[in-house]
């Protein structure tokens, strides 16, 4: 869609302090493994350059609570470009767009149904299974259970039923003590207030589908070791993506296991629209079986990580990334509002 006139975006995120001091002022003493609900600096920054090279005007609104507090001090915006995720709640990521959709203000991403559906996996699991989408096979665990594990599973991951990043993820095998699996599941309901599920370990390669509304083409990232092998027995956690023992490469796109994942990330990109867009990520086994692990309709934006790099290596830059974006949210709100984007008078 071309600009007719300087378009008014205004920035909505939280940054590091914004979440520190939020998480400070709930009850009780959250450890600090659990905050990690932020937008680094670069992603705001990229973001930002990116809207202004484009010819839109940026403001920077910051977090959820200043968006609040001085709405009607702001210019007209025409759009928010949302990139609000919140913490410890389970509908952390669809406060954003519920506000927003209730002020009538257009905004990127998807809304707080998808987001909030997306991120609590104990509600996406049955779904998915449901469109006979292959998943690891999964239970529910709450915090004093350990009974419920499959044996014959072998190896497993544990994980917080409503969290992304992997945060709090942990493997464990049946030879692990059921006190051990206690403590984990308790540390994550006292710390975050919620459940966890247990998910069958798939041994193999770590696949990253990334889709964005409009875009004919896709990224395809894989995750390997830092001697270009598969992942095979290693996992993402939150701490391993913070390091650099791993690699990134754009893999064969004509390989069976990764043809399949891309099938299933844009049937799901469809049946869950509107996404604008997202990352799914997947573990192909030893039999090319493409396991869907988890829908990040929350993706980062930061230049250098999934979503990003895989289009930068399919030959998009960042800047086409972002007017991609822009285009697929002005044409959705166009249809749904009037015919033409309006400017939206906060006061």
């Amino acid at each position: 869609m071309p600009i007719d006139k300087k378009l008014i975006v205004g920035l909505l995120y939280d940054s590091r302090q914004d979440i520190t001091d939020f998480v400070h002022s709930l009850p009780g003493n959250i450890h600090h493994d659990f905050i990690y609900h932020w937008r680094e600096p670069e992603e705001i920054q990229a973001i930002t350059v990116a809207l202004m090279q484009l010819g839109y005007e940026v403001i920077d609104i910051g977090s959820l609570e200043n968006f609040i507090e001085k709405k009607k001090s702001f210019k007209h915006i025409d759009l928010i470009w949302n990139v609000s995720i919140r913490a410890i709640s389970r509908n952390r990521t669809a406060l954003a767009p519920a506000l927003l959709e209730l002020l009538q203000v257009p905004y990127t991403g998807c809304d707080a149904t998808n987001k909030s559906f997306t991120l609590n996996k104990d509600l996406l699991k049955p779904f998915l299974k449901h469109q006979a989408i292959l998943t690891p096979d999964w239970v529910e665990l709450n915090f004093n259970q350990s009974n419920k594990i499959p044996v014959h599973w072998g190896k497993f991951i544990v994980k917080p039923a409503a969290e992304g990043y992997s945060l709090g993820v942990k493997v464990f095998t049946d030879t692990d003590s059921p006190e051990e699996l206690l403590q984990h599941t308790h540390s994550i309901y006292t710390q975050l207030n919620q459940n966890c599920i247990a998910e069958e370990f798939i041994v193999g390669r770590e696949i990253h589908i990334s889709i964005i509304e409009g875009l004919e083409q896709y990224g395809v990232l894989e995750t390997l070791l830092a001697d270009g092998s598969a992942l095979g027995n290693e996992y993402l956690d939150t701490n391993s993506k913070r390091e650099t023992r791993f690699t990134r490469q754009c893999p064969a796109p004509d390989d069976p296991g990764i043809q399949q994942a891309i099938i299933t990330a844009r049937y799901l990109f469809k049946r869950l629209s509107p996404l604008d867009y997202a990352t799914f990520d997947f573990r192909i086994d030893e039999k090319g079986n493409a396991y869907l692990i988890d829908v990040n309709a929350d993706a980062t934006l930061h230049p250098e990580r999934t979503l990003a790099l895989s289009f930068s290596l399919a030959g998009i830059n960042y800047k086409h990334v972002i007017q991609a974006i822009c285009n697929a949210v002005l044409y959705r709100w166009s249809k749904q509002d009037t015919q033409q984007i309006a400017s939206i008078n906060l006061s």
